[in-house]
């Protein structure tokens, strides 16, 4: 096909999984961004009704899909991308989809590019979580290892994330992906370092599985 024969595609970014945090902060650089790429393409962003932050930046020209609004909860969230995204992305003609937060539709009738950059589930820390703070990681850790497989390419935010999973899942080494986030130059006021300074920055939340004890 020649530069001048394509053919606009259709593809549906579910954004549903990003409630807080860098999840958040990923789609507020990367939408306004695609936004500003000239082509033909129709971009369709699925959210749920409350997420507002998220609603508020997306470019006009995009269609925004809303799920049903308990999708911030895991179990929910699940059943809606596994039993009812693969009927509407067929219903909507979808030709790609870009799911985030490590799971994706497994029975997606189309293409699927999918984000990973949550390693948690797969981390070999003993971390002190509840019971069912350890289902939950381990039912991550299935639901996103099935998507890996599923998926047509998966992204991940650095070269060492995609080393480690590479290494640990094989089929992954055909289809990875390395693109790292974006990022914006600070503004305001900003404190500036002396060469001699020593210091330590993490801008995490206080999470046992962000091991800021051992960091």
């Amino acid at each position: 096909m020649g530069l001048h024969e394509y053919k606009p595609i259709k593809v549906a970014i579910n954004a549903i999984s990003a409630k807080v945090g860098g999840g958040v902060t990923g789609f507020q650089f990367l939408f306004p961004k695609l936004g500003e790429i000239n082509c033909s393409d129709e971009i369709i962003v699925i959210l749920s009704p409350n997420q507002k932050t998220l609603r508020n930046i997306i470019p006009p020209h995009f269609t925004v899909r809303f799920a049903f609004s308990g999708s911030k909860h895991l179990p929910l969230r699940f059943i809606y991308e596994q039993l009812v995204l693969p009927f509407l992305l067929f219903r909507w003609g979808v030709d790609l989809l870009y799911s985030a937060g490590n799971i994706t539709s497994l029975l997606a009738p189309c293409k699927v590019f999918l984000l990973v950059e949550n390693a948690s589930p797969y981390s070999n820390l003993t971390l002190p979580l509840r019971w069912v703070d350890r289902l939950r990681m381990a039912l991550l850790k299935m639901a996103g290892y099935l998507s890996m497989r599923r998926a047509n390419a998966v992204r991940f935010v650095s070269e060492n994330s995609c080393n480690i999973f590479s290494d640990k899942y094989k089929f992954l080494q055909d289809k990875s992906i390395v693109i790292s986030h974006g990022f914006s130059r600070l503004s305001g006021k900003q404190q500036m370092y002396q060469n001699d300074d020593h210091f330590i920055l993490t801008v995490a939340s206080v999470a046992p599985h962000k091991n800021i004890e051992t960091l």
